[in-house]
C-alpha cells in the first residue's frame, strides 16, 4: 500500500485520535499508530521518534506483536484489560495549569489558588506535575504543554517518576545538557521562524522548526529543545490569534503609516 500521494488533514486526525484515546487509552492508541506506521515501511529510528518510543522498546514491541497478535498492544503492566469496561474512577480534584510571567501557576478549577512554580527549575517544574498527574488531579495533555514534550512522554516520565523517584527524571544522555543551551539569539530566530511558518503555511511543528533552523541559519537544535522553548516562551498560546491579528493588522493599517 502506496501512501506517498495520499492527502493527511491535520485537524480530522486530532478529532479521530482523541475520539480513539477516549475509548482505548493513549498507549494502547500509541502503539497502534507505532505498528501501523512500521507496516507501511517507515524507517524504525523515524518511528520511534515520530511516537516519543525509545527504539529498543519498539523493536520489543513488534516483536510482541507479531507473536503475541493484538494483545500485545495492552500495557501488561495493568490488572485489567483496556478492551473491558472499566469500573467508573473516583472523582478527583480538578487541577488547571496556566503560564504565569516566568512561572507555572496551579489552581483549582473554581477557584483557589495552590502554588507557583518558575519554569527556569525544570526538574522541580516537572517532579511536581508528573506527581499531580499520577494523583489523578492532572490530565497527561495538561503537563505536556506546560513543559514541552507529548502526552506519551508524559506518562512514561510520570511511571519513571513513581519507579525510580526524582532521579529517573535526570536525562543520562551525553550531549542532552548542550540541547538546553539555547541563547537569546537561537531563541529570536526560534520566533521569528514560528511566525513565518504560521503565517505562511498556517501551521508548524518542532520538527519543522528544527530542520527550518537548521538549514536556514545553521543552528541545530533538537526538536525536543525546539518543543520546550515553544511553550517556554508562550507560543502555542497565539497559535489562533495572530493569523486573524495579522490580517487585521493588515486590513485597517493605512499606507504610509
Amino acid at each position: 500500500m502506496d501512501c506517498q500521494q495520499l492527502k493527511f488533514d491535520n485537524e480530522l486526525s486530532q478529532k479521530r485520535i482523541q475520539q480513539a484515546v477516549s475509548i482505548l487509552g493513549e498507549r494502547v492508541v500509541g502503539r497502534f499508530l507505532a505498528f501501523a506506521l512500521y507496516l507501511l515501511g517507515v524507517r524504525r529510528s523515524t518511528v520511534a521518534e515520530t511516537v516519543d518510543m525509545p527504539v529498543e522498546t519498539l523493536k520489543t514491541f513488534v516483536k510482541a506483536v507479531l507473536r503475541d497478535g493484538i494483545s500485545a498492544l495492552e500495557d501488561r503492566r495493568r490488572r485489567a484489560s483496556s478492551r473491558r469496561p472499566q469500573p467508573a474512577a473516583v472523582s478527583q480534584p480538578s487541577v488547571q495549569l496556566s503560564r504565569q510571567d516566568e512561572c507555572i501557576s496551579v489552581d483549582l478549577v473554581g477557584g483557589g489558588h495552590l502554588m507557583e512554580i518558575p519554569t527556569h527549575n525544570r526538574l522541580q517544574l516537572r517532579s511536581v506535575l508528573l506527581s499531580m498527574f499520577n494523583s489523578g488531579l492532572v490530565s497527561a495533555r495538561a503537563v505536556a504543554d506546560q513543559i514541552g514534550v507529548t502526552s506519551v512522554h508524559v506518562r512514561n516520565m510520570a511511571h519513571k517518576l513513581s519507579e525510580g523517584d526524582v532521579n529517573a527524571l535526570i536525562d543520562k544522555r551525553e550531549g542532552q545538557k548542550q540541547d538546553y543551551l539555547v541563547t537569546s539569539g537561537v531563541k529570536g530566530e526560534l520566533i521569528q521562524q514560528f511566525t513565518v511558518d504560521l503565517l505562511v503555511h498556517g501551521q508548524t511543528s518542532g520538527r519543522k522548526l528544527s530542520e527550518e533552523l537548521r538549514r536556514r541559519r545553521g543552528i541545530t537544535v533538537a526538536d525536543r529543545t525546539v518543543r520546550y522553548h515553544v511553550s517556554n516562551l508562550g507560543l502555542n498560546q497565539i497559535k489562533e490569534t495572530l493569523p486573524d491579528l495579522f490580517d487585521t493588522v493588515k486590513k485597517t493599517s493605512k499606507p504610509g503609516v
